[in-house]
């Protein structure tokens, strides 16, 4: 049976209370979204951020960047994305090329042949990337498994493709005023250093949990000035009844949230794959847990209230099996 309800878990720990935003009568909104927009400048080494009312408006708004921008085609994974990303291109009249991966993760040699590699890496003239081109993805795919980020940006950068990261990995950088966070978080995933565009969802059980909200972000300012000086796409992206306060809770707190996701489901993969279960990408960090279709999964979240779905879906990976909604876990 799917349970449809967030459950009490044996995983679900105490809450380690956020600092309180002090405000007074005399606190603006204006000064809480300043300081909303500078810390995801700090998670996401990115200059430039505009709010959304939620992710997927902030998908909306980077295709609506890359049509205005002369761009004609967009990859996207073959399985491990969003849903958006096979919807929202064809309202902009961007070409969709799927690039093949290993259960949702980026295969390196499959991109280096969409982006017209050959092994020597000297660039192949290939009608697919004649134009202009951007690529798309999760920093876990399907939630469940990390990106390797690194190599991707680099395919990127020899040729040419603007790099989008959807990132579900929020608070993935050391900010160096925070001495919980540790060095190897360094420079990971959400990563403006490596991604041209980070796009983000505040929505229901994301790492920012905040029910509503995004960003798109970028160090290009003509990525932002487009977006804002077309009023039909502000108005449409812009947040609306937005709790701030909530929000900079929510962000401070993210990379905790993120940190316990992660650290849940390499516990989880550790017990399922001790009785005998294969887990898919079992090494790799993700804040879902997708297996092989089991009945001994079941029973095992059945057990320890676990809620799971049933694959194949594209925004998991597109064969039967079971992924452990580790993210919907409140902490």
């Amino acid at each position: 049976m799917v349970l449809d309800t967030p459950q009490v878990t044996k995983y679900k720990i105490t809450e380690n209370k956020a600092i309180k935003l002090k405000t007074d009568n005399k606190s603006s909104e204006t000064e809480i979204v300043s300081r909303i927009i500078r810390l995801i400048k700090q998670y996401t080494n990115h200059k430039y951020v505009v709010l959304t009312n939620s992710g997927d408006l902030a998908i909306y708004a980077a295709m609506y960047y890359l049509s205005k921008a002369g761009y004609e085609q967009i990859i996207i994974p073959d399985q491990g994305g969003w849903l958006s990303y096979k919807k929202f291109p064809v309202q902009f009249n961007l070409k969709i090329i799927e690039v093949k991966t290993d259960k949702g993760v980026i295969l390196i040699d499959e991109l280096e042949k969409v982006c017209g590699l050959s092994n020597s890496n000297k660039t192949i003239n290939s009608e697919k990337l004649k134009r202009k081109t951007a690529l798309i993805i999760t920093s876990f795919a399907g939630y469940y498994a990390e990106q390797p980020l690194k190599e991707i940006s680099e395919i990127c950068r020899k040729n040419n493709v603007l790099l989008i990261e959807d990132t579900n990995a929020v608070g993935d950088k050391i900010i160096k005023a925070n001495k919980q966070i540790t060095k190897t978080n360094k420079h990971r995933l959400c990563n403006g250093k490596l991604s041209d565009i980070i796009v983000c969802s505040f929505g229901k059980w994301k790492v920012v949990n905040n029910y509503q909200g995004g960003f798109i972000s970028s160090n290009d300012k003509a990525v932002i000035n487009d977006i804002n000086s077309t009023k039909e796409i502000a108005d449409k992206i812009k947040p609306v009844n937005l709790d701030y306060e909530k929000l900079f809770e929510n962000l401070k707190t993210a990379h905790e949230r993120l940190n316990f996701l992660i650290e849940t489901c390499s516990q989880i993969k550790q017990e399922l794959n001790e009785i005998g279960v294969n887990v898919f990408h079992k090494d790799k960090r993700g804040i879902v847990a997708i297996t092989e279709y089991n009945d001994k999964v079941i029973d095992y979240c059945k057990k320890n209230k676990l809620e799971y779905t049933v694959c194949p879906r594209y925004i998991r990976v597109n064969e039967k099996a079971i992924s452990i909604e580790v993210k919907r876990i409140e902490r």
